[in-house]
């Protein structure tokens, strides 16, 4: 089953008709109309010749503080890239994946709806009316500001000496590992953070990709009898470089220290599934024994291509992931390093 938005027409309504109306306050953000018309009177009665100094409208403060700003040179490195796929060489079953992931990023998000409201002409036909503008529009705290990163998951146990597995239910589900990777690219991705985008010259809000909700380590198994803890999550880029790199950060992929990170060469698993991954499938899975490998793609959806200039579908990165499997009983155990 597909993770889908939790959005509803009825908790929208009430923010678009305010905002519409323009009947709430910037508290957290801005002094109040009286205290704004106070300042203003008081500039006005100054008596020193000089043009009134009225305060920056709501409208200013929030333009100010959400510029809009070109993320063009962050992406330089793809007009040096070729050969993206085109639309036509995906299968029916990335296409559908596609439009669910196009479903995601074009479901309501109020960060992006207030962002673009104090980007449009219509801020100054509000600003300038009596008795409304946007100084009387409420935005609550966490309406422009995201979660905090999230911490990455406790460390593994030791999965050495076990004996093999009895049968194939006691492996995790092909639907189970496909639903986690899912997770953590809607947590990387979050369509929130890419704030109001009008064009990739145009973009207001944006916020560098990282892991914004929690994401559970565990994957459970039909029977139970097994346990699976993930011990490594690495993002491998595909256009930055001249070959694919993967990069070795401590906890989740953080787009904020990629510059910083050391990178590796792919290994055996990452090179010979990544044609897989280019246009037939969206993960794919290896089991060796008490450890099961995972690739799964993140790729460019239409709600990417305002800023990423590559076709719909492209395979701009990837998620390599690592599960081991870990003891069920009692006893010491040991912590493996997330590698």
């Amino acid at each position: 089953m597909k993770a889908r938005p939790l959005t509803s027409t009825a908790l929208r309504a009430p923010l678009v008709i305010a905002a519409t109306l323009g009947v709430v306050l910037l508290a957290r953000f801005l002094p109040s109309v009286s205290d704004r018309q106070q300042t203003g009177s008081q500039s006005l009665s100054s008596g020193n010749g000089t043009e009134p100094n009225h305060p920056p409208s709501a409208g200013d403060v929030m333009v100010a503080r959400y510029p809009l700003v070109s993320v063009a040179p962050r992406l330089e490195y793809e007009s040096k890239r070729s050969g993206a796929e085109s639309s036509n060489d995906l299968t029916p079953g990335i296409l559908e994946g596609l439009r669910e992931q196009d479903a995601l990023f074009d479901s309501w998000s109020d960060r992006r709806y207030l962002l673009g409201m104090f980007h449009s002409e219509a801020r100054h036909t509000f600003d300038e009316a009596q008795g409304f503008g946007l100084g009387r529009i409420v935005v609550a705290p966490n309406e422009l500001n995201l979660p905090p990163i999230a911490s990455p998951p406790a460390k593994p146990l030791d999965s050495f000496g076990y004996a093999p597995l009895a049968s194939t239910d006691e492996l995790p589900e092909f639907l189970v590992m496909n639903i986690r990777h899912e997770q953590a690219r809607t947590s990387f991705l979050l369509p929130a953070s890419l704030g109001y985008v009008r064009d990739r010259e145009h973009v207001a809000g944006f916020v560098p990709h990282a892991f914004r909700r929690s994401l559970s380590p565990d994957l459970p198994t039909p029977t139970g009898r097994a346990q699976w803890n993930m011990s490594r999550l690495q993002l491998v880029s595909l256009l930055k470089f001249d070959t694919p790199r993967v990069y070795e950060m401590a906890g989740f992929p953080d787009m904020t220290r990629l510059d910083a990170a050391p990178t590796r060469a792919l290994n055996d698993f990452e090179s010979d599934s990544l044609p897989r991954l280019a246009t037939r499938e969206d993960v794919v899975i290896e089991e060796r024994g008490n450890r099961i490998h995972m690739l799964g793609s993140l790729r460019a959806s239409s709600g990417c291509l305002k800023c990423h200039d590559v076709p719909r579908g492209t395979l701009l990165g990837a998620f390599s992931y690592v599960f081991r499997r870990i003891s069920a009983g009692d006893g010491p155990q040991t912590a493996l390093p997330l590698r």
